[in-house]
């Protein structure tokens, strides 16, 4: 056989093998594929790390909101700004007061405004989890305005209450200067502030 059949022959059968050889590894990674274990549903979590949003309500600890009279009437455009028209919120959380004792709004107005919010809320997305959360104890005058929303939600179905003073200043909730060290320049957390309270927040979600 001359040289150049040879040749054409070995290339021919190089060809062959190559295809050979591509059919198999196109099998073994179907037959691979097709055992792969399907991957777990993804759940509603427990814990802090979502698949649902979480929306956060609040004045200047939490969100860019001033007093619960801002917000009541704009509720339903803060969700619809947040959360997708098909979808519902693992959970709102609503932390209003400071900002209506700096204005000079009066305890009533902000039960007033705290329970408007709650049942509609509630109406809206009755599925969520909703937490309202008293106002930090940046200052003692705050006291008043803490155990009024703390007897609120005593009062409204499916609202939980997540109560600052009881996770700063323990149980007895009694204010003391010691707390001050929590709290940064206006109404705002310090770093020991920010890290206490998401630790707090995250058991009621």
């Amino acid at each position: 056989m001359r040289l150049k059949e040879r040749l054409g022959c070995k290339s021919w059968l190089i060809a062959l093998a190559s295809l050979l050889l591509l059919a198999v590894l196109e099998i073994s990674i179907s037959e691979s594929a097709a055992h792969k274990p399907r991957q777990p549903p993804l759940r509603r979590p427990d814990s802090w790390g979502f698949a649902d949003p979480v929306v956060l309500v609040g004045d200047d600890f939490v969100a860019a909101r001033n007093s619960t009279s801002d917000v009541v009437g704009e509720l339903p455009l803060i969700l619809a700004s947040t959360v997708a028209s098909d979808q519902s919120p693992y959970a709102v959380v609503v932390m209003l007061g400071a900002s209506d004792w700096l204005h000079g709004i009066s305890t009533a107005k902000y039960v007033d405004n705290s329970k408007a919010m709650m049942l509609k809320l509630r109406r809206l997305h009755p599925t969520a989890k909703i937490v309202f959360v008293t106002p930090p104890p940046v200052d003692r005058a705050l006291e008043p305005y803490r155990s009024a929303l703390v007897s609120l939600t005593a009062e409204v179905d499916g609202v939980s209450v997540f109560d600052t003073w009881a996770l700063f200043l323990g149980p007895d909730a009694v204010y003391k200067d010691t707390v001050k060290k929590f709290f940064g320049k206006g109404l705002s957390f310090s770093v020991l502030g920010h890290e206490t309270f998401y630790r707090g927040i995250s058991v009621h979600l």
